[in-house]
């Protein structure tokens, strides 16, 4: 066992000594046999440690403190440096520095050591009388003396613990390492926009360092295009053109005045921007092509990889481009998150009105999503308020059309009608779902479908006005409005990953539910060819608004044809039907079987 005491001497003015014991403590030997220079190491730690708890503990002006051992191997270790020790001492010698200073341990004899007295034993009735425990050794009464004994007695002991003294040999490695900066760029953001924002400081940094005139504020159009420009060429010089075994051949490659390559083609007077017309060449999985690959499916809502390699080669001919799309899908944390695994049964017949050609939005099919929960302008606190999505969805084109419902009575129905038909044209038919397929859903929207069953006055004297008819599946048969139900969960797959949990203003809300709009609306209806000739992508978007909305603008002028000329070329004939919106020709066969192939 260890024993440190703690005495306490206090000097009267008239030189009276009093020294009293204030406390101790004892601590049990380690399990683990170690040698007793060690174990008093161990109570010297110990003694250092309850001195400083005293010192806390007492308000009291304390002028010095001194601590006695009587081994003198102990007290030597002390007075070393730490580093002259092996790993055991040399930690709790570190220890005691850190709490006293070498010159306040003292050596003592054995037999003036309190500690002893409890080592040894004492009956009850000794120890009321023994001045030794109580007021300490008879040296702590009168001035003693501070002689230190440097060297134990016991060279063993001590000099086992020393650490040997080995030869060392300084030597000094130089290595030169060259700094990559653009793969250290790529590497501080997946944003491909954020990076071109870093490049374009760092350009404007050198040029206010050359010129007296600093440039402020935010970037310029010029400085972002100088940044890109830079980006794009340094992600082309691992490009190989003289590689025999590429396909780099087929796209005819130029290089451009700004020494960026480009793929060539025959659509040099074709009256589409310049970057569509030669897209700039991205390497093949570089890590530029991965950011610019991310960056758009996030912009665009996580739209999927045709659709993301369409609104890529807007401006960027991607070498492996569409595995790279299909990876960056895949690869992707939310849209995995908000991928539910379908299950595949098979349908039945699809209906008349599917399979047979009829102008755009005449037979419709409308659903509602929700409620989602929206905040007015100003709003800090309260409660939410609900809205409604309405889907509204074109039987023959599958385009997609979508309002927003306050409430769900029969005025607010009427009011999203008509801004419906008054945007899409005038209905015929209207398929909705029975209001028996709602029996565990939402008590508002019974409410809902069961209006639609059972007009009132003004409901139905506006189907009856505006000659719509009125359809309703079979109860319990929801699967026979698939349309719809595709519909929606095509909505929600952009708000889910978009919105995620955050709470929106109506006007934002409404903002949102336009671009989801307009982004289902863009995705291509048939797979995107590999022929860099052939850039026209034929989407929903283009019947009613001459281009994809959410992607780059696209400039037509298939207008300025005459009809004779529109019969030249089959493919061009077609895509002009579609543009008119006229149904004629074979173009719709072909439509319809293109939507069932995508079911």
């Amino acid at each position: 066992m260890v024993h440190p005491f703690f005495y306490l001497k206090s000097i009267s003015a008239l030189g009276e000594v009093e020294v009293c014991l204030v406390t101790s403590k004892s601590r049990v030997s380690p399990l683990k046999q170690i040698s007793i220079p060690r174990l008093e190491l161990c109570g010297a730690v110990l003694a250092a440690k309850l001195m400083k708890k005293v010192k806390e503990a007492l308000y009291l002006q304390i002028t010095a403190v001194h601590f006695w051992s009587d081994s003198t191997i102990v007290i030597s270790w002390i007075h070393r440096e730490s580093r002259e020790l092996k790993t055991f001492v040399a930690n709790r010698v570190s220890k005691i520095h850190q709490l006293s200073s070498r010159d306040q341990w003292h050596h003592i004899a054995s037999e003036q050591n309190p500690a002893d007295v409890l080592s040894r034993g004492l009956l009850p009735e000794e120890l009321r009388d023994d001045s030794l425990w109580w007021h300490g050794p008879e040296l702590l009464q009168s001035t003693y003396s501070t002689t230190v004994i440097a060297e134990p007695t016991q060279r063993d002991g001590f000099d086992c613990e020393l650490r040997v003294s080995e030869r060392t040999l300084e030597t000094s490695l130089l290595s030169s390492k060259n700094f990559d900066f653009f793969n250290h760029l790529m590497d501080l953001s997946n944003n491909y926009f954020k990076i071109i924002h870093i490049v374009s400081y760092i350009y404007r940094f050198i040029e206010n360092c050359r010129s007296k005139v600093k440039k402020r504020g935010p970037l310029t159009t010029s400085e972002v295009n100088d940044a890109e420009t830079w980006l794009i060429k340094q992600d082309q010089s691992g490009i190989n053109l003289s590689d025999p075994s590429g396909n780099l051949k087929s796209l005819n490659i130029f290089q451009d005045d700004k020494g960026i390559l480009r793929v060539g083609g025959r659509l040099e007077k074709a009256s589409i921007p310049y970057s569509q017309k030669h897209p700039a060449i991205l390497a093949k999985n570089s890590k530029l092509s991965k950011i610019y690959f991310i960056t758009l499916h996030k912009k665009l809502f996580h739209v999927g990889p045709q659709g993301l390699l369409n609104a890529v080669r807007l401006r960027f001919w991607a070498l492996g481009g569409r595995n790279l799309a299909r990876k960056t899908v895949h690869t992707c944390v939310v849209c995995f998150k908000c991928k539910p695994i379908p299950s595949s049964q098979i349908m039945g017949n699809l209906p008349y009105e599917r399979v047979n050609m009829a102008p755009p939005f005449s037979i419709t099919g409308l659903d509602l999503g929700g409620p989602y929960f929206v905040t007015y302008k100003h709003q800090r606190k309260g409660v939410l308020n609900k809205i409604y999505v309405c889907v509204c969805i074109c039987f023959v084109t599958r385009a997609i059309h979508l309002e927003i419902l306050s409430d769900l009575t029969s005025d607010a129905i009427i009011a999203t009608l008509k801004r419906f038909m008054s945007r899409r044209g005038k209905c015929s038919k209207i398929f909705t779902d029975n209001a028996t397929n709602f029996v565990g859903a939402n008590s508002q929207l019974k409410v809902f479908y069961k209006t639609l069953n059972f007009p009132d006055q003004n409901l139905a004297a506006y189907f009856t006005e505006e000659g719509i008819e009125w359809n309703f599946i079979p109860p319990r048969a929801p699967h026979m409005g698939g349309l719809w139900e595709a519909g929606i969960k095509s909505v929600k797959y952009h708000l889910k990953r978009a919105l995620g949990r955050s709470r929106l203003t109506y006007e934002e809300f409404e903002t949102v539910i336009i671009q989801v709009e307009g982004i289902l609306n863009s995705r291509p209806l048939t797979p995107i060819s590999n022929d860099f000739d052939n850039f026209e992508i034929k989407t929903l978007a283009e019947n009613n608004k001459g281009n994809s909305s959410s992607l780059e603008k696209m400039e037509y002028r298939l207008s300025e044809y005459s009809p004779t000329e529109r019969k030249v070329d089959d493919r061009e004939g077609q895509c002009n039907v579609w543009y008119n919106g006229n149904c004629k020709g074979g173009f719709y066969t072909s439509l319809q079987l293109a939507f069932r192939a995508r079911r």
